[in-house]
């Protein structure tokens, strides 16, 4: 049972081993990774790719690690090892082994063939140079029309130099729809000219990035002057006091506090249960009264709350008039004979 579980174990290690290694490539799939490796370091994929010419050095090569990311190649299975591999055996690439950096090399690959008239198609020109020996070597077919003359120009791109020569020979002499074949090859010497392109595409990046930087620490030093000023304001005004609801609390002439409320249906209604209700046969106390004639005594009768006065009452044995009752006349029942010992208001507040 044991040696079963150890072959299962190792099984399954096989096969995961065998996932994760990559698989090999077959001659026809490197050489085309090999052929999208050189497009993307043609002159004219160089001027449009200006994340190549931002990695490039003043000698137009970039590093390995970098091109194997490219999505083209990375389309075409392609990995640092592999990118290594096959920029070995390019006659279009130089790769230096020590640094890991694979660049341009001008070769003559480039085969022109001129002033075909309008009716020559580009499938006509594909389907001759299918019939040659050099048909496997041609990597594309590109056509430039010149409506002015009335002519189109087709540039082909061939694999190697031996080979974009060989077609030029045996091109001499070929017609296609009796149109005589006028074909050269175009020098490719062109480093020094994409030298000082690519180093100003670069100048002109890194203006702009640092363009953008100094924009961006701008609007940082802006936004934060803006959250100064803002902090300044708030710390300048002065908070307003929190208040409960509607109420408020209000100070009285002796110290005392005493709650209002608005002018509201549900608040009078309150105010009315908490107000103590004057009896209907006592009369009003007030400075128009007999006895409280002076201001002393009526600010003196104010001292007391109305449990003290109760308290005081029930403590009496006998009421003395006070010296503004005779001013009053004594035809008036000012006072009782006896002290009131239970008020109207507190037998209604009992029932």
């Amino acid at each position: 049972m044991t040696s079963e579980v150890e072959t299962s174990t190792k099984s399954g290690e096989d096969e995961k081993q065998e996932e994760s290694a990559p698989t090999e490539l077959n001659a026809e799939q490197l050489r085309t990774l090999r052929r999208t490796v050189e497009s993307i370091f043609s002159k004219d994929q160089i001027l449009l790719d200006t994340v190549l010419q931002m990695n490039m050095d003043p000698e137009l090569t970039v590093l390995v690690q970098i091109v194997a990311v490219h999505p083209k190649v990375v389309a075409a299975s392609g990995t640092v090892e592999r990118v290594i591999a096959v920029a070995k055996e390019s006659p279009k690439l130089n790769l230096d082994e020590e640094t890991q950096r694979i660049g341009p090399k001008p070769t003559r690959t480039t085969l022109i063939m001129r002033d075909f008239p309008e009716e020559i198609s580009q499938s006509d020109v594909q389907e001759l140079l299918n019939s040659s020996a050099q048909s496997a070597d041609v990597c594309s077919i590109r056509g430039d029309h010149n409506s002015m003359l009335k002519v189109t120009t087709y540039f082909v791109t061939m694999d190697t130099e031996e080979s974009t020569l060989n077609l030029a020979l045996w091109l001499k002499g070929k017609k296609i729809k009796d149109a005589e074949i006028k074909a050269s090859v175009k020098s490719e010497a062109f480093n020094d000219l994409l030298k000082e392109a690519v180093k100003n595409t670069q100048h002109m990046m890194q203006h702009q990035l640092a363009a953008q930087f100094m924009h961006m620490q701008i609007q940082q030093q802006q936004m934060q002057m803006y959250q100064n000023a803002m902090a300044a304001q708030m710390a300048a005004t002065p908070k307003a006091k929190a208040k409960s609801g509607s109420q408020k609390l209000e100070k009285n002439k002796n110290g005392s506090r005493s709650q209002t409320f608005p002018a509201s249906p549900k608040n009078q209604k309150k105010a009315s249960q908490s107000t103590p209700l004057r009896s209907k046969t006592a009369p009003a106390l007030g400075k128009s009264e007999p006895g409280f004639d002076t201001d002393a005594e009526a600010k003196a009768s104010r001292r007391y709350t109305r449990s003290e006065i109760i308290a005081i009452c029930k403590r009496m044995n006998k009421v003395d008039a006070p010296s503004a009752f005779k001013a009053a006349g004594e035809e008036q029942k000012l006072l009782r004979s006896e002290p009131i010992l239970t008020f109207e208001l507190e037998k209604a507040l009992e029932e």
